[in-house]
């Protein structure tokens, strides 16, 4: 069974991404969720079997996603293949537990990316010296909430809300509409992929 490694745990924007990737695919496939860029190469350079690996490439706020760039470069590994890419609309909002109220919260946590693309709505919903907390990844950043805690909240999509029993507080807080991130679709299991329209060359 095929392999699609992604930068987790579940729920994450690259799990959507995934998800939309393994719908085109025939085979079954197996998902495997990897906590930061780093690990994503170094596990998937050692997978045996056929499989992929999907990271975020690029954001249309913030640019490029300089990690996986990095990482691509510094390899080592020449069977390293840019295999395809998914672009998908990112839906930022506000986690936090059931029956927090916003002007209680203290501190929010997620992901860099996430953090920068909505930090005039933190600002301008907590003050400026609302403590912010980087996380690997935004379901990472929701699947540590506490309990109990309804002074930390977490910007998440609405479905890693959902499989973590959190609660959607505000959504639509990025800066910018339109909001989209790509995500790089790695294959190096593939030799002399055909060249089909359209065809895109990527330089590293």
């Amino acid at each position: 069974m095929k392999k699609i490694y992604f930068l987790g745990p579940e729920g994450s924007n690259t799990h959507l991404a995934a998800v939309k990737f393994s719908a085109a695919l025939i085979d079954k496939t197996e998902m495997k969720s990897v906590y930061n860029i780093k690990q994503g190469f170094n596990e998937y350079s050692n997978e045996k079997e056929n499989s992929f690996l999907i990271l975020p490439l690029e954001n249309s706020i913030e640019g490029t996603v300089r990690e996986t760039i990095d990482n691509l470069i510094l390899s080592n590994n020449d069977n390293l293949k840019l295999f395809g890419e998914i672009t998908l609309d990112i839906e930022h909002c506000i986690v936090g537990n059931k029956g927090t109220d916003l002007k209680q919260v203290k501190t929010v946590t997620s992901h860099p990316q996430a953090i920068l693309q909505c930090i005039d709505t933190i600002y301008d919903l907590f003050g400026n010296d609302v403590k912010i907390i980087n996380s690997t990844s935004t379901s990472k950043a929701t699947k540590t909430l506490l309990p109990k805690d309804n002074t930390t909240v977490s910007i998440a999509n609405p479905l890693c809300a959902k499989i973590y029993k959190k609660t959607v507080l505000k959504s639509g807080i990025s800066k910018i509409e339109n909001n989209k991130t790509r995500f790089v679709v790695i294959n190096k299991f593939s030799e002399n992929l055909p060249l089909t329209k359209p065809t895109k060359t990527a330089i590293t």
